[in-house]
């Protein structure tokens, strides 16, 4: 009976054909009009951020560090407050909480807390995922991009991982997409950690961590797209106590609310 439930419990919450249809339902093609205008701020005001990010906020000082603009900064303060672990999958109120406490938080979990401290201090952001393949996919990272208004240009920020990506010749920050082209035509990037302390346990192995994630051509990024978080809040608290996730994730179709995954590549296009 165990075994029983056991596999019922499986093919409930994570048979691959949730993960098609998901896909299916929520994936874009690439279009260059979409990357270049979507931003999380465009769906979230500072009034729909829970309250806890509110009282977390005032307790952080921006003043930049000697090469750190604003929203580096931003995620250097927020990461020395989030040690990481179990993934929550929670509303992101009830995941800072947590967070805050010690007691979880993967990829995910810390981008989209950024996601929320940004808006909290004017600072457009928006956030993506990367993934080997679309289907049964083996590895999934998150992180984000901010816009910086000194390059007049969006900047790639891994917020899990502490560090950010530059042109190696000009030390020129680099977006999400120039990091994507530059592997595709074999040109050479740096990355540059802004919490470098050999004993954070994010820093170990952090160079065979950033060729795995970002420097393979077979990698395929997305941009997340239409996420309101007082919608999918309300949604998370409404409902998580006797629903999975990703059901809660679906009730948002009928009603046009879903998130949205704009592919950067054709994964028919992929090197392997």
């Amino acid at each position: 009976m165990q075994k029983l439930k056991g596999k019922l419990r499986w093919l409930f919450y994570r048979h691959p054909l949730l993960y098609y249809i998901r896909f299916y339902l929520y994936k874009r093609s690439y279009n260059k009009p979409l990357i270049d205008n979507e931003c999380y701020n465009s769906y979230n005001k500072k009034e729909d951020i829970p309250e806890i990010f509110h009282t977390v906020n005032k307790s952080i000082s921006l003043t930049p560090d000697k090469g750190l603009d604003k929203a580096i900064k931003l995620a250097k303060e927020i990461r020395l407050r989030i040690a990481g672990g179990r993934g929550l999958g929670l509303s992101s109120g009830r995941s800072l909480e947590i967070m805050i406490k010690g007691e979880g938080g993967t990829c995910s979990d810390i981008t989209q807390a950024y996601n929320n401290f940004c808006i909290l201090n004017d600072i457009r952001v928006r956030e993506w995922g990367i993934i080997d393949k679309l289907y049964g996919a083996r590895f999934g990272h998150a992180f984000n991009e901010y816009y910086s208004d000194e390059l007049q240009k969006w900047v790639l920020v891994d917020i899990s991982k502490c560090l950010y990506f530059v042109n190696p010749d000009t030390e020129e920050k680099l977006s999400a997409i120039q990091l994507f082209d530059f592997v595709k035509r074999n040109k050479s990037v740096k990355y540059i950690s802004f919490l470098p302390d050999p004993s954070l346990h994010f820093n170990k192995n952090l160079d065979e961590s950033v060729n795995h994630i970002y420097l393979q051509k077979d990698r395929l990024p997305f941009l997340i797209s239409n996420y309101n978080i007082k919608f999918y809040d309300t949604l998370l608290n409404t409902f998580q106590s006797w629903l999975p996730t990703f059901v809660i994730h679906f009730l948002a179709v009928p009603v046009f609310k879903n998130v949205r995954f704009i592919l950067v590549r054709d994964p028919s296009d992929i090197q392997s």
